[in-house]
């Protein structure tokens, strides 16, 4: 267990480590949201008593309490990549590079999360240079229009999400466990309410509130209890999980714009619903997963669905 120590009396712990690649090449698509990166590490903090750690209006819950720390970006582009014009009726290129740093106080069943993201969206999120590298070192033409991207502003975001954790019984001798959630996002990049849930079934699950997308499900195996736990003493663990949800979006900066005012390339759905499935892999400290996400369709004049692949390598501490 390796322990960072703050100052004298605040003890942390390193719980996991992520590192997250997302595209959507892999259902042979190039287009809205195409690629994403995300590293995220997670500590749990021991004593809390009287810290700013604590989620406002959570201090009377008896939980265990951790912090995330993120660097992550997205890249969303138009169907058509080889004119410069800008073009009305298809998803606007734009890029979001951000910080984010997460609280969570959980329980063997209750989780909650109060995340800040701020970072910046434009030109100076260098989506445009990540792209053209991607396509030299796999042989596809250069995207030509991104001196159409969607302005350049800070952007800050304060997200909430609360989730359940139910263990089922045992599905065909394989464990299984069901995690609702809910959640909302306040800010200049995103306004919306999201719900859903996951579904896992599979050997040797951990204690943890389940894996994610980058935009989905909230963060990446935050613990029910202090320290990471299994049923059965094998270093192997292996489950599938299945999710779907759906979303009220009143504004998305991807799509509608800098401001919410500004003219549109296309008109947004207020709604949106979204399914996932995929599959986890562990051998001692180390696991793996992949996951698919499919969108319905995000505006009205959206050719074929948003669909990506994220694959994820992680290591427990």
């Amino acid at each position: 267990m390796v322990t960072v120590t703050l100052s004298s009396a605040d003890e942390w712990d390193f719980t996991r480590a992520d590192f997250t690649f997302e595209n959507d090449a892999d259902v042979r698509t190039d287009r809205a949201y195409t690629q994403g990166g995300k590293l995220y590490a997670l500590m749990h903090r021991k004593d809390v008593n009287d810290s700013w750690l604590q989620i406002p209006f959570m201090s009377g819950y008896s939980r265990e309490h951790f912090i995330s720390f993120t660097v992550a970006q997205q890249m969303f582009t138009p169907d058509e990549l080889n004119t410069s014009a800008e073009i009305p009726g298809q998803q606007p290129y734009a890029g979001w590079l951000y910080f984010q740093t997460a609280l969570y106080q959980t329980s063997e069943d209750h989780y909650d999360a109060l995340s800040l993201k701020l970072g910046v969206v434009g030109q100076h999120a260098y989506m445009e240079q990540v792209q053209k590298f991607i396509h030299w070192i796999i042989g596809s033409p250069d995207p030509e229009g991104w001196g159409n991207q969607l302005g350049s502003k800070v952007g800050v975001q304060l997200d909430y999400m609360h989730k359940w954790h139910y263990v089922l019984d045992d599905v065909w001798g394989l464990e299984s466990d069901l995690i609702p959630f809910v959640s909302g996002e306040l800010g200049n990049v995103a306004i919306e309410a999201s719900g859903g849930g996951q579904w896992r079934v599979g050997y040797n699950i951990p204690n943890d509130y389940g894996d994610s997308p980058i935009d989905e499900y909230g963060e990446n195996g935050v613990l029910t209890t202090a320290t990471l736990a299994y049923r059965h003493k094998s270093k192997w663990s292996y489950y599938f999980n299945f999710g779907a949800g759906a979303s009220v979006v009143l504004y998305d900066y991807f799509l509608d714009g800098t401001t919410l005012n500004d003219k549109k390339l296309v008109q947004k759905y207020y709604g949106r619903a979204f399914g996932t499935y995929g599959a986890t892999l562990r051998y001692s400290s180390f696991s793996m997963s992949y996951m698919r996400t499919h969108y319905s369709q995000l505006y009205t004049t959206q050719k074929g669905h948003t669909n990506y692949g994220s694959l994820q390598f992680v290591y427990h501490f």
